[in-house]
């Protein structure tokens, strides 16, 4: 049996940009060919294009290999730090990755353990969700503003946090007062004015 080089190099890269990504194989006995057959019988741009992804699946094998959770990025690189350091910077973009969470961005103000029970309680059922508002001070709101981006929900329930725990409710409308610095004496929009704010 013969192939002409053009219908094989033609094979070989339909093979390689079909949907998934398998080992290639001999268009006519169908045995998988080695790297070196590969890079012998294929174009240069279409090798390249499969050194890249074998390269990047063994990357991938890795345990301290981390990809970036930016879509528009994609870059990858190895996190030496582990469970011990799990923040994760992107040598790219500079996108902050949980280690152990990989697939969301590092949950500022919320430890691992923390954040696991976040995602639990995410749910639809009330009182778990009423119990963890509770005992991280999250206010309801937080839910009612909840997206599909897990990086968005995450970055809610931070700032939802921080604000727990620095600012004081106006006594006349409830709303959320932080006083960065000068006199204790503030100025609510509602009708109670000249509020103080002991801190």
């Amino acid at each position: 049996m013969h192939i002409c080089k053009n219908c094989l190099q033609r094979s070989l890269e339909i093979q390689l940009f079909s949907s998934t990504l398998g080992p290639l194989t001999c268009p006519l006995c169908h045995e998988q060919l080695s790297d070196d057959e590969v890079q012998r019988w294929a174009s240069k741009g279409t090798f390249e294009a499969y050194n890249h992804l074998r390269t990047r699946q063994m990357l991938e094998e890795d345990a301290e290999f981390v990809t970036c959770v930016r879509q528009d990025c994609g870059y990858g690189q190895l996190h030496a730090g582990g469970l011990e350091d799990p923040i994760v910077v992107c040598g790219s973009c500079g996108t902050r990755t949980c280690f152990i969470h990989r697939h969301s961005v590092w949950h500022d103000g919320l430890t691992c353990s923390e954040y696991e029970e976040y995602i639990r309680h995410r749910s639809d059922d009330p009182e778990a969700r009423s119990e963890f508002q509770t005992s991280y001070q999250i206010p309801p709101r937080i839910h009612a503003l909840r997206h599909d981006p897990e990086d968005w929900s995450t970055q809610v329930a931070m700032s939802m946090r921080t604000i727990a725990e620095t600012a004081r409710p106006c006594p006349g409308c409830n709303v959320a007062t932080e006083r960065s610095g000068g006199c204790k004496h503030m100025t609510c929009t509602c009708i109670a004015h000249g509020i103080k704010i002991s801190r």
